[in-house]
């Protein structure tokens, strides 16, 4: 009954979303895995190491330290579009402004957060630090977008720093400038012009407000934003701790290693990423049916996210062996494991999502705090024996913990009648049948 209401114009158009979302995930996910081989190639396995030992910090900030900010003005412009101009100047000053002051507290603190065997490593950090304020603009501007369901826009613009990335890698190879440091910089320059461009988009709108109004919608969203916060910047630390172990338990050459296993499993994230970025604000902005749109949409990405770990699983072999080299064969078998883990992360983030788009920012908190907590145990204690192995291992554990958590909690909230409501079925997999035979 529930598929039968779905499958209607209105979710031929979601599924018209997600291809082109989809589309625009997967370029970026394949020039990222494009980079990963070039710099992999040319820095050799101790040098990549030390190319993802600076990138970590910086990326790590900029999905943790924007306070949940572009997902709080996508949630606001999906009920209240009339406000979408002031709720992009607002959002515009409000990332550029906590950037800044996450730039100022981090810089001091870089050479103790690398830790005294990456001393190396500091200038180049430091130098990359000024990506967070730089995304901080640029995230929080496509929230409006994706606020407003305009998904041409929304995905031709995320795609500029992946673009501009890659095409400054490739002028540093025909220079012969290709170093970890330059690589850093390449990668500052991309975002920096990413940034530019998405501004000049939203143009005068920016500037057109006073600052009292300001001042005024930036209290509501910053009140918004904490509370998509927490799940979020959990969920973040909870992937993101495996390096923090990893930089002060191995060394540079098996970070080289485990950084291309997991570049190959997160190539899988598009996929998931892509539903959550189309359902977020569709189910937001749908008061009558939100609950059944948030099961029904979870039910279908399971059937998706698994075949494609299984593809990627199957690939993964031939792309460590061909692609990244004979002297990254180490990570083969973190990689399978990897990819499993980061298969259950996508399931997870769907139900995760769901719910906040609901409403409800606590259920994603509780799963990714445990999560986190088996991952430090598990992982310093795997790790110290079996070196990024034991890391791969501890990062599955923990995120299956994660699912059995949201499941639990979903069932306790009563927004579910039975366990069947929640796994795949012969619905789910004709639901997606029926919109692919439409599309042709």
């Amino acid at each position: 009954m529930i598929v039968e209401e779905i499958i209607t114009s209105r979710d031929r158009s979601i599924a018209k979303d997600y291809t082109l979302t989809l589309t625009a995930t997967g370029l970026i996910h394949g020039i990222g895995i494009l980079t990963g081989i070039i710099t992999a190639r040319l820095l050799g396995p101790a040098g990549k190491g030390d190319l993802a030992t600076v990138l970590w910090l910086p990326s790590l900030m900029t999905m943790a330290g924007i306070l949940g900010l572009p997902q709080a003005v996508a949630f606001e412009v999906s009920r209240n579009s009339y406000k979408d101009d002031i709720l992009s100047a607002t959002g515009f000053w409000l990332g550029l402004l906590i950037g800044i002051v996450e730039v100022a507290l981090l810089y001091p603190l870089v050479p103790y957060i690398l830790g005294p065997t990456k001393q190396h490593l500091i200038v180049p950090t430091r130098w990359f630090l000024f990506y967070i304020p730089l995304a901080f603009v640029g995230l929080t501007l496509l929230g409006v977008d994706q606020g407003r369901q305009h998904f041409v826009r929304y995905n031709i613009l995320r795609l500029l720093p992946a673009i501009f990335y890659i095409i400054g890698l490739l002028f540093l190879w025909l220079v012969s400038k290709f170093n970890v440091f330059t690589v850093v910089l390449c990668n500052l320059l991309a975002q920096l012009v990413a940034t530019v461009i998405r501004v000049r988009v939203a143009g005068q709108n920016l500037i057109s407000f006073s600052p009292l109004s300001l001042i005024n919608i930036g209290k509501h969203l910053i009140k918004l934003a904490l509370k998509f916060h927490l799940p979020t910047i959990t969920g973040i630390i909870l992937m993101r701790t495996d390096m923090l172990l990893l930089i002060r338990l191995v060394s540079s050459e098996k970070i080289g290693y485990y950084s291309v296993a997991m570049a190959i499993a997160m190539v899988q994230t598009g996929v998931a990423t892509s539903l959550v970025q189309v359902n977020f604000p569709k189910v937001a902005g749908t008061h009558d049916r939100s609950v059944n749109l948030m099961l029904h949409q979870f039910r279908i990405a399971q059937p998706i996210i698994l075949l494609t770990a299984v593809t990627v699983a199957l690939l993964s072999p031939w792309v460590i062996r061909y692609l990244f080299g004979s002297a990254f064969l180490p990570a083969s078998l973190p990689a399978f494991i990897l990819i499993g883990a980061v298969a259950i992360w996508g399931i997870n983030q769907v139900l995760d999502n769901g719910l906040r788009a609901l409403g409800y920012g606590m259920p994603g908190t509780i799963a990714n705090g445990i999560g986190l907590s088996v991952l430090i145990i598990l992982g310093y204690i795997l790790t110290s024996q079996y070196s990024i192995l034991g890391m791969a291992v501890s990062v599955l554990l923990a995120q299956a913990c994660v699912f059995i958590t949201l499941i639990l909690i979903l069932r306790k909230y009563g927004k579910v009648a039975s366990w069947k409501e929640l796994i795949m079925a012969k619905q789910s997999l004709l639901a997606i049948y029926n919109v692919l035979r439409r599309k042709r």
